[in-house]
């Protein structure tokens, strides 16, 4: 005969067991869910981030092509032009006070920092700015391009040396009556007039997106906007290309 002994806490033990595979498939559920969830939050995220800087890169697009066009149409303006062609041919003592007030006019209707005249080899002839004597180095090169290319051109983002600001520049050739670059009308815009506002700004209010302006160099990426909780300038912010893992030298 056999004799079999039973444990008064048998039903407990199995409940046990029981309650800990529940709760290990209630974990691993919620887990699996939790998961899910944040990937799905993440996308989300993403693409209304993606969808921010698609947005924002098409408004900064079309700022800059508005800005170019109107520049090219302010120097090929047919009354502009006769007067700037007259006073260069000419260099009647009358002029130049009549000149400089009609750029002022145009500089205020379009707000814009400073309008320049300097000749085709960059020589500072006019300017609504007081005191400026001569073109900023930095606007050479562009001078330069815009007289060979014949076209309106910009700098982009640069550092006025002469008064320590930060400015961008469209330039446009003035055409004499044999359609040859007599000079070249140079016009300043301030950034936080509207670039810089403009990167600042977010089209969602729940989004915690940074935006930046970059420009690669051979060896490192300089940011063109201020970063946020920083005290560095724009364009003295420069990193590594080595640091491939932030996204804005990927």
């Amino acid at each position: 005969m056999h004799t079999v002994f039973k444990s008064a806490n048998t039903p407990v033990i199995i409940y046990f067991i029981v309650g800990l595979v529940i709760a290990g498939i209630t974990i691993a559920a919620g887990y699996s869910y939790y998961q899910r969830e944040s990937e799905t939050i993440r996308r989300e995220r993403e693409k209304n981030l993606k969808s921010m800087a698609r947005l924002k890169s098409r408004q900064i697009t079309s700022w800059f092509n508005d800005e170019l066009y109107d520049v090219k149409v302010i120097s090929q303006n047919i009354s502009l032009n006769s007067e700037i062609n007259h006073w260069l041919q000419y260099k009647t003592p009358r002029e130049p006070g009549w000149l400089v007030q009609r750029l002022a006019s145009i500089k205020d209707e379009h707000n814009l920092r400073r309008i320049n005249l300097c000749s085709p080899e960059g020589k500072l002839l006019l300017s609504t700015g007081p005191g400026c004597e001569s073109v900023d180095t930095s606007l050479i090169p562009a001078v330069k391009r815009a007289v060979k290319t014949q076209s309106t051109v910009s700098t982009g983002l640069f550092m006025c040396g002469e008064r320590n600001e930060i400015l961008i520049a469209f330039l446009s050739p003035i055409f004499n009556s044999q359609d040859k670059p007599a000079g070249v009308l140079i016009c300043q815009l301030n950034p936080d007039d509207f670039l810089y506002p403009l990167i600042r700004s977010s089209s969602t209010s729940n989004e915690a997106g940074e935006t930046y302006i970059v420009k690669k160099t051979e060896d490192s990426v300089q940011y063109l906007n201020t970063l946020p909780d920083t005290e560095n300038l724009p364009l003295q912010y420069r990193v590594s290309l080595a640091k491939n893992e932030l996204a804005s030298v990927k």
